[in-house]
């Protein structure tokens, strides 16, 4: 993303690409995550918030809330701040035990979105949307990741519970590629729960690599 106010289509992919990694990132717990994403009871100005949350209002239709100035001053921090994670990721990297507790975080937090539970929610509902299927993206391709760094007589427990949970995933990732906002989502009780039983195998893949996540 260039300086600047950035398009709406390259505003919702950062929403989801980062969202993808969220959940590993508040496990990582570098200095920069706060100031990056927003933490719980963070509001406040703009430059106390998060980059993230101070560009989503920038970028709001609301009156009185977008700012093209704003939204520019958000971008060239959001990219600093992206930067900065990146070196501090290469001095002290993310560990896998760390990366496997982020799956079952990365359920429950998709539970509290859909239960709109989440006072980071995105302001508009295509970015709503996009930080779900960025959210949902992360379990499964952190699961891909995770399973390949097991080998030996282990790999195939790995493997069965990388199936369960991308079992558990699928009805979640089809209702939410049929929808082109947040808003359109129908059956949202049912899919809660579907978070529920994603973050059980979420637990059970974790514990098939040797660790033993928190809830």
């Amino acid at each position: 993303m260039e300086l600047g106010r950035p398009s709406r289509r390259d505003y919702l992919t950062l929403r989801q690409e980062l969202a993808v990694i969220r959940p590993a990132l508040r496990g990582w717990g570098g200095r920069s995550v706060q100031l990056l994403l927003g933490g719980r009871g963070s509001a406040g100005s703009d430059d106390e918030a998060g980059a993230l949350p101070a560009l989503d209002r920038a970028l709001s239709p609301s009156p009185g809330r977008g700012s093209v100035a704003v939204a520019a001053k958000q971008v060239e921090r959001l990219i600093g701040l992206i930067r900065r994670t990146e070196h501090e990721l290469l001095v002290r990297p993310l560990e896998p035990a760390v990366a496997a507790q982020a799956l079952s975080d990365g359920a429950y937090e998709l539970g509290t979105m859909l239960m709109e539970a989440d006072e980071l929610a995105a302001e508009e509902p295509d970015a709503v949307l996009a930080d779900w299927r960025g959210m949902l993206a992360g379990i499964e391709e952190g699961a891909q990741v995770l399973a390949r760094l097991k080998t030996g007589t282990a790999a195939a427990a790995v493997e069965t519970a990388q199936r369960a949970l991308v079992a558990a995933s699928d009805p979640l990732e089809d209702a939410l590629a049929v929808i082109g906002q947040s808003q359109q989502l129908k059956g949202r009780a049912d899919l809660v729960a579907m978070t529920a039983r994603l973050g059980v195998a979420a637990r059970l893949f974790a514990q098939s690599l040797g660790v033993r996540p928190t809830l």
